[in-house]
């Protein structure tokens, strides 16, 4: 049976203490994101009231910070990339 990315890292439910990045880069130094800067590691999923969102982590000042990692916010399946 193949694992899935939801089956492997935690969902948070305390979703609304992480701070939503809309330009997919760390709200609090910028120094990591989607093709900006370092790499950021990421360590959880979390349902919220505007879809599924990824959570990730800085490496650089270790702020977590969510966005939505699909294009189809609302499904759960496509939040694993084949």
């Amino acid at each position: 049976m193949e694992k899935k990315v939801i089956d492997i890292i935690p969902k948070v439910s305390q979703w609304e203490d992480i701070e939503y990045a809309p330009e997919f880069v760390c709200p609090e130094c910028n120094g990591s994101g989607v093709k900006h800067g370092e790499k950021p590691l990421l360590v959880g999923w979390c349902e919220t009231y505007n879809g599924f969102m990824a959570i990730f982590e800085c490496p650089v000042c270790h702020t977590k910070y969510r966005f939505h990692p699909q294009l189809n916010k609302f499904d759960l399946d496509s939040f694993d990339y084949d």
